[in-house]
């Protein structure tokens, strides 16, 4: 069943009351899946159009949409959000699963203590002999006849 828009409650009152609406404004698309993040912060909803694959994610209280995620094209069959860390794991219609999470920056200065980060690229000018580097050469001559 596809509803056109999600909506979230207010649990602590006697009666239910619309708290906010999430509804895509351009396209009207229909939903299929919606879920909650794991501290309830945000809403995630996936659309039932089969053409796309689309994950939008709406901050609950403030109802804007804040991010929309894409992946191949394959139709979203079921989303759900990682109950303590930052992942969110789709499955598709193909049996694809998709992960989507934080992307963690590197690191480097850990593996070398003389190494050191940069923000953007430098242009290095090496010393002329810096990078020359000269074995022992051995020269054999062939001392056949010349013609």
């Amino acid at each position: 069943m596809c509803v056109s828009r999600v909506t979230t409650t207010n649990h602590t009152a006697h009666t239910l009351e619309r708290v906010n609406k999430f509804t895509d404004q351009v396209t009207h698309t229909p939903w299929q899946h919606v879920t909650f993040s794991s501290n309830g912060n945000y809403v995630i909803g996936c659309p039932a159009d089969t053409n796309q694959h689309t994950i939008n994610v709406w901050d609950r209280e403030k109802g804007v949409l804040t991010k929309i995620m894409e992946g191949p094209k394959e139709h979203i069959r079921n989303v759900q959000w990682h109950p303590i860390r930052p992942v969110l794991v789709a499955i598709s219609n193909f049996g694809s699963i998709h992960v989507w999470t934080v992307s963690q920056s590197d690191n480097w200065s850990a593996f070398a203590p003389d190494f050191k980060e940069i923000e953007e690229n430098v242009e290095y000018e090496e010393r002329e002999d810096e990078f020359d580097f000269v074995r022992d050469a051995v020269c054999v001559y062939s001392s056949a006849p010349s013609v």
